[in-house]
């Protein structure tokens, strides 16, 4: 027999709680439950009794009936059987439809990769020295046809609402061909009775008085890369280009005096914003009031986290691990792509198949700029949790936004983490024909159709790494087999159905890798270690722990940052939150912005 999925944990105050993986159900349990669940269905009762003899007889007994009783309400099931949804199921839920019809009609964002030039030489580049197997610099740019080809694909395939992305490299080096692509989109669209919208993500070192008068007459979603502070920012966001002695120079003065005159220019502009990247040697103080600054003017504002840099040898040949994993501490993950032991605070110790912090407080064995100290780490942890308190002890809902809002690192890191599980039943309770809510993040060539400069379709920007990752290009558009066969991987190399994250996860295709030994092929291997990386039960019991914390403070302050919320009266606790999918306006990424218009 096998013991049902669930995840314990405890709170700060010695609560004790359980989720419950298929109903995404948590309970607050009492000491004996918490200590027999694990053998629940593995031992007999007979078996139970002897071994968890400090407890009566008749407590055990009590504990057992009340577990059978929650069983035959589809509480605390067994494992789920063998997966076998379609690629249609995972992506569209109940409502599927095939492949095909979903490439025809709900393509979302085409981004254009419109050059591999930069005329910074930024030291965490994903595309820099440390990243062997992506793209790198390069003098590749995109033919004026190629992008053409691409538009007039992409808005035969979109009923309304066409956004359409510049990528690079610095994408305004090739500012003459953007402005040939945007006239061109313009009046294709205006001739199929649509709207278009523009965005780009710019280091800001070339926004001239033109570009920026073009920017805003053609309502560009512009958001510009700024890391902080001026030490901050050109630690690593450096000029290529050497000064007379043949010194190296930071970009920051020229960034924030064309920042200044963009604002000068148009004070009222709503279409900006920042993006930040944290590194290791970020301070998140000093990030989070640079951003309140210039909020005013660039009112939306992102964070990006490096990749982890993996040491070179063929048993760690892909520096990408970590991108995607779930967010929680020592450094959430996404930051260095490492995990460590998580000790609770109730004396506990996490999962110990995890490597352990180096003695010499060394996250990685990679550049500075991937390097998180313990002392940075436990700073870190300790600004969350101060953040989480905060949210908890909101009084009212304008007290929730703003302090939801005073800190863009955690707004993007901790609040996410505590929407995901505050919304985690979204997609409707499971039952035993479909006992898992899986999908994936996105369909590729949908989601985003990717056009790189040779006129080759992928997913994403950041799948642009190989054969298997391919979903069509410009002369034949996307190819239905290739984005069904991505999106095939999932069901073929994962048991969502018994996993911890079955009602969270959303699957990226960019945490794809290409097989060393099969080129060619998509590394299957790497699709289950990234997958058990990611529901690492340390790190899901840290997050829930985390939630159970703040909704114990205030079970109505997430609801009240949600304007989508149900009736105050549903409870968190021991009980399903089943909500309408109700999504406001779509969210959009650091390359989309959001429809400011």
């Amino acid at each position: 027999m096998m013991a049902p999925l669930f995840v314990k944990y405890r709170d700060r105050d010695g609560q004790r709680y359980v989720y419950d993986i298929r109903s995404a159900e948590i309970l607050r349990v009492g000491l004996v439950v918490y200590e027999v669940l694990d053998d629940y269905h593995v031992l007999t009762q007979s078996e139970i009794i002897v071994k968890y003899n400090s407890f009566s007889e008749k407590e055990l007994s009590h504990v057992l009936e009340q577990l059978d009783d929650l069983q035959s309400k589809n509480v605390l099931s067994d494992h789920a059987p063998a997966l076998t949804y379609t690629p249609e199921r995972i992506i569209c839920g109940k409502e599927s439809e095939p492949i095909l019809d979903f490439l025809n009609h709900r393509r979302r964002l085409l981004t254009l990769e419109v050059t591999h030039r930069c005329n910074l030489a930024c030291e965490y580049c994903c595309y820099g020295k440390h990243y062997s197997r992506n793209r790198h610099d390069s003098q590749n740019t995109m033919p004026l046809d190629t992008a053409k080809k691409a538009v007039r694909q992409f808005i035969a395939h979109r009923p309304k609402d066409i956004y359409i992305s510049f990528y690079g490299g610095e994408p305004l080096l090739e500012f003459d061909l953007i402005k040939e692509v945007v006239f061109f989109s313009e009046a294709l669209a205006r001739d199929d009775g649509k709207d278009v919208k523009f965005s780009m993500t710019t280091n800001g070192t070339l926004l001239t008085d033109e570009i920026i008068h073009f920017l805003v007459e053609h309502r560009f979603s512009v958001v510009v890369s700024l890391d902080g502070g001026k030490e901050t920012h050109d630690r690593y966001r450096i000029f290529k280009s050497k000064g007379p002695r043949g010194e190296r120079h930071g970009s920051y003065d020229v960034v924030v005096k064309n920042m200044k005159r963009f604002v000068e220019l148009y004070p009222d502009y709503g279409g900006r914003g920042l993006t930040v990247t944290l590194t290791a040697t970020s301070d998140i103080d000093e990030v989070d009031n640079v951003v309140g600054q210039w909020k005013a003017h660039f009112p939306v504002a992102t964070v990006n986290t490096v990749l982890d840099v993996r040491p070179n040898s063929k048993a760690a040949n892909d520096e990408r691990r970590g991108v995607g994993c779930s967010l929680f501490p020592p450094c959430d993950d996404s930051f260095c792509g490492r995990r460590f032991d998580v000790e609770g605070d109730n004396g506990s110790s996490g999962d110990r198949s995890r490597p352990a912090i180096r003695p010499e407080g060394e996250c990685t064995a990679g550049p500075e700029f991937d390097r998180w100290s313990n002392e940075v780490r436990q700073r870190y942890r300790a600004s969350r949790h101060d953040y989480c308190v905060k949210i908890g002890q909101a009084a009212d809902k304008d007290e929730a936004a703003s302090t939801a809002n005073a800190s863009v690192v955690h707004r993007n890191n901790a609040l996410a983490s505590l929407r995901d599980l505050h919304s985690r039943t979204l997609q409707g309770r499971g039952s035993k024909s479909f006992p898992a809510a899986v999908r994936l993040a996105c369909l590729p060539g949908a989601t985003r159709t990717y056009c790189s400069t040779s006129g080759t379709f992928f997913a994403c920007e950041r799948t642009e790494c190989g054969k298997p990752f391919i979903v069509g290009n410009v002369e034949n558009d996307v190819n239905p087999d290739e984005a069904y066969r991505l999106a095939e991987i999932l069901r073929l190399h994962c048991d969502c159905g018994n996993c911890i994250l079955n009602r969270l996860c959303a699957f990226c295709p960019a945490q794809l890798r290409e097989s060393t030994d099969q080129p060619g092929m998509v590394d299957s291997s790497e699709v289950r270690r990234v997958c058990n990386e990611m529901s690492s039960t340390a790190d899901f019991a840290a997050r829930l722990k985390e939630y159970s914390e703040v909704m114990v403070a205030n079970p109505r302050v997430l609801d009240w940052l949600d304007p989508g919320a149900p009736s105050p009266d549903d409870d968190w606790l021991n009980g399903v939150r089943i909500r309408p999918k109700t999504p406001n306006k779509i969210e959009l990424s650091v390359e989309e912005l959001a429809d400011w218009a």
